[in-house]
């Protein structure tokens, strides 16, 4: 569960951040936390400091998306997913060429790794989320989703919620991984996913349960 004090802290951050009226000063401090992320600070206080990045730029994405009508052919989201595969190539050949070179068993050359590690996940993070993002709005344009997709859609957090308990009921307190061996990863996949949908179905009629999920 460590996503939902993580995803608290940048609530918490972003709205702070967003009372300065200067975009640059915006940025300036986001950058900052980001940098700041190799820090170990607990109670996911460093994974918001990572996380703040896509945090504040999917706001700063939506607001514009609602002024601005966005554009999308079929060949500008092949595209999309060329510059993240071209970019995840490069830059996880780049981390392996800096991880051989760099002395990171020294303070100065582990602070630049991983620091440079961060930035490159952020890299090619963000051009996976950007194209599939294209991917979505081009589909949606041209196809009505259906409606047993948009139903399901309606207990994705509750399939967040409950899938850790489930699986890890199933992995140390069932003779399942014994039974099943090296299939456990998929049929673990399939009970977990299937079972917490029922429960998340069970309790959404509820009104606490729809304040939970």
């Amino acid at each position: 569960m460590w996503f939902l004090p993580m995803l608290l802290w940048c609530f918490v951050i972003c709205y702070v951040v967003l009372c300065i009226r200067d975009t640059y000063i915006q940025c300036f401090i986001v950058l900052t936390l980001f940098l700041l992320s190799i820090i170990n600070i607990p109670f996911q206080i460093s994974s918001s400091f990572y996380y703040i990045v896509f945090f504040y730029t999917g706001y700063k994405f939506w607001r514009l998306s609602k002024r601005i009508k966005i554009s999308l052919t079929l060949s500008r989201v092949v595209y999309s997913w060329c510059l993240f595969g071209l970019l995840y190539v490069l830059l996880t050949g780049l981390n392996s060429f800096m991880l051989r070179y760099l002395n990171i068993d020294s303070c100065v050359g582990a602070i630049l790794w991983k620091e440079s590690y961060n930035i490159i996940k952020i890299l090619y993070g963000f051009a996976g989320i950007l194209a599939l993002f294209f991917t979505a709005v081009y589909y949606t344009r041209i196809k009505t989703l259906p409606n047993i997709i948009v139903k399901v859609g309606e207990y994705c957090f509750g399939v967040y919620l409950f899938q850790q308990f489930i699986l890890h009921g199933l992995y140390y307190n069932t003779h399942l991984p014994q039974i099943i061996g090296g299939y456990l990863p998929w049929i673990g996949f399939l009970i977990t996913l299937t079972l917490s949908l029922l429960i998340s179905i069970l309790i959404k009629p509820f009104k606490w349960g729809r304040a939970l999920i």
